[in-house]
Parts: C-alpha cells; sequence; structure tokens
C-alpha cells in the first residue's frame, strides 16, 4: 500500500513515500506502479503458483499470512533464456537526506539466486528514460531477506522514478519488498532481536547457572557505527556489555553475552543499545523472560523424520532412524509420512513448512536435519533442558479406546503466554501394504549410491510386498500443537500435572506393534521440549515384555539379523522364523532370561522374501515381518 505522507519524529527517521505490497490481491500490482516485460519469454511451469501469466512482476503473498505480500520476478523460462523484466515506482520526490532504502531476496540459494539492477529516471518512468548509470548492481541476491540503501539527496527537488530490474539467465525467483523514500538520521542503534525467546528450552537455568543470549543490533541511521554499548537488566540488577565494530547504515552485528540465573523463578529480561547522539529511543529495547528451575528434568529428544514412498532418498531416513532406535531405545521417533497411503494430514502440513525437503528431519522441532546426522544430533540434544519430567502409566485398552495418562512434573515456573500442551502420537512398527502407492522409491538400488542398510541391494522401487515401514505415525491427537488446555496455563516449578487422553483405536492399527508417544510442546517457542513413550501393547504380553519392545535389525536383512529385547520377569522364549510357505527356518528355545537380551541370528542361508518372525513368552507372541533381500 503506498503513502504519500510525511513522518517526522524530530532527529528520527522521516518516511517520505513506502510501498509494503499489501494492498492488491495477488498477482495484481499496486495502480500506481508500472511493469514491463522486456523478454517475451514463457515462465517454467514449476512456477505456475505466482500466476506470472505474460506479466514481468506479480505480487503473492508470504507463506502463512493472509495479509502480507510481496512482488517477485523470475528468470526461469522455458526454453531457458534471459529476463528483462522492469518495476518502476510511481513519482517520487526526494528531499535533502533522503534515501531509498528496500529489501530483496533470492527465491532459491547458489547458484540459482537472481541478482538485480537499480536505476532512476528523472523525466518519465518510460523505459527509454533510465538511461543513467544504475545506482545499485546485485549480481546474485542473498537467499534471505536483505535490505539496501540508495542516497538519493543529489536528486533533491527533482521528481524521479525508480526501477527495479530483474536481468538473470536461467536462475529462479526475485523478491522485494519494504520500499521506502526517507530521511535517516545520524546516529540510530536499534536492537531487532534477542535469543533466546520466551519459553525456549535455552531461557531456563538452574540457579546459579547460565543462558548464553544474543542481540542483533542494527544500525539504522547514517554515520557508520564503530562503539555502542549493550545492557541487560532482569528486574534486579543491570549489566553493561561495551562492544565495539563497523556497522554500515543498515548493517547488523551480533553481541553475545552469558546471563546467571540469580534463583529459581520467572525473570523479566530486558536488553537495550545505547549509541553516544542517538535521541531515537522507540527502538533500542526488546524484552524477554527467562526462567530459574528447582531440578534438572531426564530430557528425552524427539525426533520427526518427513519421509515419503515416493521419495527415493528416503530409505536413508528409515536406516538412520531404525539406527537411532537400536542405539538409543529411549528416543521418541516418529515417522512422518507425505502424500502417501501412511499420510497423516493434521502431522503432515505441520511438517511441511518447518522442512527444506525430503528426506529430513525435526530435532525437538529445535532444527532440521539431515537423517545421516540423527547420531550427531542426539548427543547433540541430549543434555538439553526439559523443561519438565514425563510419567506415563501403561496405556489401556476398553472395546476401542485407549487410555493414556500422563504425569508433568514442571521443573520450571509457567505464565498463560507459554501456552504449554500434550501431544498423544501413537506410532506403529511393521506397517505394510500391497497397492502400488506401497512401493518405496529407492535411490540406494544396485549400490550406485553407496551403501544404506541393505536398500542398496533391493530394486527401485522396492516392491510394496517387501516393504514394512517402521515408526510410522497412526494419529496426533490434538494436531501439530497439541491438546488445547491440556496443560493449566500457570503451571509452578516442582509441582505435577495429569491428563488422559483417550484416543479411539482405528480399525487395522496392531498395537502389539505400537508405541504411544506423549510430547510436551511450548506453543509460544514451537519446541517440543520433551517425550517420552509407552508401549501399546497388551497387558498379558506386556507384563513379561519390557514396553512390548522388540528390535529386529536390519530390516531388511542380508547376512545377519538382530533382535533387542527386554523382559521385565524371568520367562523361558522362544524365536522362530517361518517362511512364506509355512516352513519353519529358524527356531530357538531360550530358558529363564530376565532383563535386556540380544540375538544374531545367521541369515546368509536363507533365500530372498518375507518371513515371519515370532518371539513367544509365558505370557503371549508378539510376531513381526522381516526381508531378507541378498
Amino acid at each position: 500500500m503506498s503513502t504519500a505522507v510525511l513522518w517526522s519524529f524530530g532527529s528520527f527517521a522521516q518516511i517520505i513515500w513506502q510501498e509494503n505490497f499489501n494492498a492488491p490481491t495477488p498477482p495484481a500490482l499496486p495502480s500506481t506502479w508500472t511493469q514491463y516485460n522486456g523478454d517475451g519469454l514463457t515462465v517454467a511451469a514449476n512456477l505456475s503458483a505466482f500466476n506470472f501469466g505474460t506479466n514481468a512482476w506479480v505480487t503473492a503473498k508470504y507463506s502463512g499470512s493472509t495479509t502480507d505480500n510481496y512482488a517477485a520476478s523470475t528468470s526461469w523460462y522455458t526454453p531457458a533464456g534471459t529476463s528483462n523484466d522492469w518495476l518502476i515506482s510511481p513519482a517520487l520526490s526526494p528531499v535533502a537526506g533522503a534515501f531509498l532504502v528496500f529489501d530483496t531476496e533470492a527465491g532459491e540459494a547458489a547458484p540459482y539466486n537472481d541478482g538485480f539492477l537499480v536505476k532512476i529516471s528523472t523525466t518519465t518512468n518510460a523505459v527509454a528514460s533510465f538511461n543513467a548509470t544504475p545506482l545499485l548492481t546485485v549480481a546474485a541476491e542473498n537467499p534471505t531477506w536483505t535490505t539496501h540503501t540508495i542516497d538519493l539527496s543529489a536528486y533533491a527537488g527533482q521528481t524521479v522514478y525508480i526501477a527495479f530490474i530483474n536481468n538473470n539467465n536461467d536462475k529462479n525467483r526475485l523478491h522485494l519488498d519494504n520500499v521506502k523514500l526517507q530521511v535517516l538520521p545520524t546516529n540510530d542503534a536499534a536492537m531487532i532481536d534477542m535469543l533466546p525467546q520466551t519459553a525456549s528450552y535455552q531461557s531456563y537455568a538452574a540457579p546459579s547457572g547460565t543462558i548464553a543470549v544474543q542481540g542483533l543490533v542494527q544500525n539504522v541511521g547514517i554515520s557508520t557505527i564503530s562503539s555502542f554499548t549493550v545492557k541487560l537488566n532482569d528486574g534486579i540488577s543491570t549489566q553493561s556489555f561495551p562492544q565495539t565494530g563497523s556497522i554500515a547504515s543498515f548493517g547488523t552485528q551480533v553481541v553475545s553475552m552469558n546471563y546467571t540465573m540469580p534463583s529459581a523463578g520467572i525473570k523479566p529480561i530486558k536488553m537495550w543499545v545505547e549509541l553516544t547522539g542517538d535521541a531515537n529511543h522507540s527502538n533500542d529495547t526488546i524484552g524477554r523472560e527467562f526462567g530459574g528451575s528447582t531440578f534438572t528434568p531426564v530430557n528425552n529428544p524427539v525426533f520427526e523424520e518427513a519421509t515419503g514412498t515416493w521419495c527415493q532418498w528416503c530409505p536413508r531416513g528409515a536406516v538412520f532412524m531404525d539406527s537411532l532406535v537400536k542405539l538409543h531405545p529411549d528416543v521418541v521417533a516418529i515417522a512422518v509420512h507425505n502424500n502417501d497411503p501412511m499420510t497423516v494430514a493434521a502431522y503432515d502440513a505441520g511438517m511441511g513448512p518447518l522442512i527444506g525437503g525430503y528426506p529430513s528431519g525435526l530435532v525437538g522441532r529445535k532444527i532440521e536435519s539431515d537423517p545421516q546426522d540423527f547420531l550427531t544430533e542426539y548427543g547433540n540434544h541430549l543434555t538439553d533442558f526439559g523443561v519438565g519430567d514425563l510419567t506415563l502409566s501403561q496405556p489401556t485398552v476398553v472395546g476401542t479406546t485407549m487410555q493414556v495418562k500422563v504425569d508433568v512434573k514442571m521443573a520450571v515456573s509457567t505464565k498463560p503466554t507459554y501456552d504449554y500442551r500434550l501431544a498423544l502420537v501413537v506410532t506403529t512398527d511393521g506397517v505394510h501394504g500391497t497397492a502400488a502407492s506401497w512401493n518405496q522409491a529407492n535411490a540406494y538400488a544396485g549400490g550406485a549410491n553407496g551403501v544404506m542398510g541393505g536398500f542398496e541391494a533391493l530394486t527401485n522401487p522396492v516392491p510394496a510386498g517387501t516393504m514394512y515401514y517402521n515408526h510410522v505415525a497412526k494419529d496426533i491427537t490434538g494436531g501439530f500443537t497439541g491438546v488445547a488446555g491440556s496443560l493449566p496455563g500457570t503451571m509452578t516449578a516442582g509441582t505435577t500435572y495429569s491428563y488422559t487422553f483417550n484416543w479411539t483405536v482405528p480399525a487395522g492399527v496392531e498395537l502389539q506393534r505400537s508405541k504411544a508417544n506423549v510430547l510436551l510442546i511450548s506453543g509460544l517457542s514451537g519446541e517440543v521440549q520433551n517425550g517420552k513413550w509407552k508401549g501399546a501393547y497388551p497387558t498379558a504380553v506386556n507384563d513379561v515384555v519390557s514396553e512390548g519392545q522388540l528390535n529386529i535389525f536390519p530390516n531388511p536383512s542380508n547376512d545377519y539379523l538382530n533382535l533387542d529385547f527386554t523382559l521385565n520377569t524371568k520367562s523361558n522364549v522362544t524365536i522362530t522364523m517361518i517362511d512364506v510357505t509355512g516352513n519353519i527356518v529358524y527356531n530357538n528355545n531360550l530358558s529363564n532370561l530376565n532383563g535386556n537380551q540380544g540375538l544374531v541370528i545367521n541369515t546368509s542361508n536363507l533365500a530372498n522374501g518375507v518371513y515371519s518372525l515370532a518371539l513367544r513368552t509365558t505370557e503371549g507372541t508378539i510376531t513381526r515381518k522381516v526381508t531378507i533381500a541378498h
């Protein structure tokens, strides 16, 4: 939306004119702007969502927003060619000290990041009038929003037009937003961000512990900043951190410090920047809240793997998730499927905006990780502050309803704005289908892309009949952000709060292969700050086999098969493998077992195919499907 008013704040920034592109309905441009399509090329079909048509520039909405737009152009054509796409401003009237300020972003990282030119005309908005040397040339823009400034003082008293020109060959997109003509103060420092956020796992510490704090200072004045001071106050005392550097106009500098937690409880934190000659204090300060804990909770990292049968690299996720669970049985491991028969729509919709592609994964919704780094990230995040201890009662099933009771003992006090919630995710191992949509695309077939847990010995795609998927999310109660009201808004450190899930078991879900996973989520920070799982096996089997846990790997198997299980009480155990014709190919009777158990089965002499493996105790049987692929 354009304005033609002068906002004056004494020596503060004066905005003469601005455009944020929010007024039109995409793909339309504001009526005061002019566009010129000088190449006439056909936009690639991949960009159909932008509705370019024959336009040089269009508007589009930010992801997840219904009101906030930006302008976009492209250099991705079919066939490839060089763009010549102009977006020309309405008539502007610079004054002494006026700057053109705007934000740009490349729609994709290198080598597909578009650059641009900025030109000026002092006569008309016709393309031929822009014959002066460009005011700015950017060969390749950053794939994150970047602020640019251009001094227009030399044009004071004149009427000018500004042209933004995409002149790239076979890249992707260029985005433009927040275009302003403004007079900048000589000295103005702004505190534009502060970490950690309130209710982040990083915002808590035990008394005498430290919290790593960062502030992001931006120079929104004309003069380069060489020295300034950042201060931190927690309502009791003020700490001062003098800084030096060289921050050019609209540049930024990160300031790091450690805050020592003085006691338990919520601490109001204020961080601000002080700069000599800065008369504008409206942008100096940011506030957060940190929390002192009463104890250190047991932390169980939560891994959510984004996967799909259509994804040729996703076998990597299956292999490394299985390895993670094998090495760290307490971990909460959830495979969130996309666009295949195992998709849970609400879960998939929540994951999509948080990942860059497939395969991928979220670690506590704190970072995104490639599955091959899951083991490393487990070590990196095992000591994260877990916020509260979770205790799950053994799930009980009455009819078609499974009840899961969870107790949460909070280590920190909270406020309603922290919005803590619980979510129940039921996962199942050995999920299997026979239709073609259950085939697993496999980039590792034939070993061309290296060894990958046995997938290198399988075809592309792996036929549905030989695929059994583990850790599959069957449902997420409360949706991606959990059940509203499942925990009180205000909670006191050291106090235990309880909630019971009542989950309707869908037809076909095999509880003997399932887990009840409970997630502790902060709605404010968006993080999953702790998790816990409990086997959903029928009670008779669970009395002997701890939480119904039977880990089988690798699966598919080549020359050997590992079995791991834990017994709560002493029991005789029989392990049997049967082929598709009903013949017993392996049988092992084990007496008086108790506790953690491990067994290796030699499968080198077994024919390729699907086998049924049964573990029998004195109280019941657990059955899994095993694939042999040499």
